[in-house]
């Protein structure tokens, strides 16, 4: 028996002025160039802005150390020490793009970028199957210009891939809920797959928190579950997921302890958690996902709070061709953040599987742009992040006292000139920085003082120090240490002997 219903695809109604082909042409020019606009910042400040430490850099690193030792099943914290924490999706794309275009933090990222272009392009069919071509538009452009998600597209990090893999899921439930093409059923169970291998079972459990509810909401016959083709699907999921698991933890045993118990159990339900063997647990306010959210949608979710209050005192409608069912369940979707509430440790990228549905909805209640200041309203509220972005990145890259706070490549670009045929490690005194082992592509090494010691003996290599250990450090051990560049808050020094000076001065270029 055949249960299945048709999407409503249907245009809306010729007489409304909601087409009004003269509003609607400005509105997508518009958006197209908004688009154009962010994108193009975007590319600059990729290009421009060196890996910063400590998140981007050390998944920048992550992905070096791949490419360099051939290793696509392990990740690697450093040379023999394994990474549990996270899947490779993020870690094999970005080593990929690197092996096509080279080792640089440019090549690094374009993944990313590229998985969120994906990702937006999912929302634009949804809506445009659903909306119209002018909601469409304007919700690629919310979503693409929200701070949250424009900042993070152009990093090296987890999330893009997992969001990506979660919205992919939802847009292949919603279809094929509604039309029984097990084609999309397929697709469901594949994204489910990637979604594993993004960021683990976390994928699974964001599909189910933002389908369930709906479910529940709209009182759907849960016989039409049966309909999506689970057995095969399933199969189709573990397929794509299953081999990498199983030998992530035949190369290194434990790992599915640690990345079950540890990064799904214990991380969220121990605040403060001190078990994390790559960092330090947050320990947020209960409730600071909120703020999280607020911050990551601005200046967009304004907007979206204005809607809601006009919504409550004039009814405003939504698009006439968008069913109640969808919007109810780009709701339940919108809302899986909130699943964080009770957690404290939390950071500030939780929200982002939220908010391609919060940008679809937001475009399907925005009131037709019929005036030049709704427009213009857009047109403001879509410049705010590339905007900041590219005054954050010029500050940065042109603020010579802020640059060294942010990475190490200027540290490493002083090396890269001072050491001639030195074929010594970069050493740093008791601090890793991944952007250095990136830049010197793993050519660093931590050291203590008697380490240190050791080296002076020597006399020769060259070390950084941050301003504040060297002050500690003790007489006999200042006394063979040469500034050579300085770049608070740490300087780079050479290395001599006991019988040297230090009285030179650094370079502060």
């Amino acid at each position: 028996m055949n249960v299945s219903k048709q999407v409503t695809e249907r245009p809306a109604p010729t007489t409304s002025h909601l087409d009004s082909p003269g509003a609607t042409d400005a509105l997508i020019r518009r958006c197209q160039w908004l688009i154009v606009i962010a994108v193009i910042i975007r590319l600059i400040a990729m290009a421009l802005l060196p890996l910063t430490d400590t998140t981007e850099a050390r998944y920048g690193e992550i992905a070096r150390k791949m490419l360099e030792t051939g290793n696509w099943v392990t990740l690697w914290h450093d040379y023999g020490i394994p990474f549990w924490a996270k899947p490779p999706l993020s870690t094999w794309v970005s080593a990929f793009s690197m092996k096509l275009f080279g080792i640089n933090e440019f090549a690094a990222r374009l993944p990313n970028l590229l998985l969120m272009a994906a990702l937006i392009g999912l929302c634009f069919y949804m809506l445009r199957k659903t909306a119209g071509l002018q909601r469409a538009w304007l919700g690629a452009t919310i979503l693409s210009t929200m701070l949250l998600t424009y900042s993070v597209s152009g990093t090296v990090m987890t999330d893009i891939s997992l969001v990506f893999a979660t919205t992919l899921s939802m847009v292949s439930f919603w279809y094929a809920w509604q039309t029984g093409d097990k084609r999309w059923g397929w697709v469901f169970f594949a994204s489910l797959g990637l979604g594993l291998l993004a960021k683990g079972p976390v994928a699974i459990a964001f599909a189910g928190l933002g389908i369930a509810p709906w479910l529940l909401w709209q009182r759907e016959p849960l016989r039409r579950l049966l309909t999506l083709p689970w057995i095969s699907g399933t199969l189709l999921m573990c397929i794509i997921a299953l081999p990498w698991y199983i030998l992530a933890e035949y190369r290194t045993p434990g790992f599915l302890h640690y990345f079950i118990v540890g990064e799904y159990l214990s991380r969220f339900l121990i605040p403060g958690w001190q078990g994390d063997l790559y960092g330090n647990a947050h320990r947020e306010p209960m409730g600071t996902i909120l703020l999280y959210w607020a911050s990551g949608t601005f200046p967009w979710c304004l907007a979206l709070l204005g809607l809601i209050w006009r919504r409550i005192r004039q009814r405003w409608q939504p698009a006439e061709t968008t069913s109640q069912s969808m919007r109810r369940y780009l709701l339940c979707w919108a809302l899986v953040p909130l699943m964080f509430l009770p957690c404290r440790n939390i950071i500030p990228t939780y929200p982002l599987v939220g908010l391609p549905a919060a940008a679809m909805l937001l475009a399907i209640y925005w009131p037709h742009p019929d005036t030049r200041r709704r427009l213009l309203t857009i047109g403001i509220m879509a410049m705010f992040a590339p905007i900041v972005a590219l005054i954050f990145s010029g500050i940065t890259v042109f603020n010579q006292k802020l640059l060294p706070k942010a990475s190490q490549l200027p540290i490493v670009e002083a090396w890269e000139q001072m050491r001639e045929n030195d074929d010594n490690p970069l050493y740093y005194l008791d601090k890793r920085y991944y952007s250095a082992e990136f830049y010197t592509r793993g050519h660093t090494r931590v050291i203590d003082n008697k380490q240190l010691e050791q080296l002076e003996k020597q006399g020769h290599g060259y070390i950084v120090i941050l301003d504040h250990d060297y002050s500690q450090l003790s007489p006999s051990l200042q006394a063979p240490l040469k500034p050579v560049s300085s770049q608070p808050p740490a300087t780079l020094y050479h290395i001599g002997t006991s019988q040297d000076g230090n009285a030179d001065k650094p370079d502060n270029s």
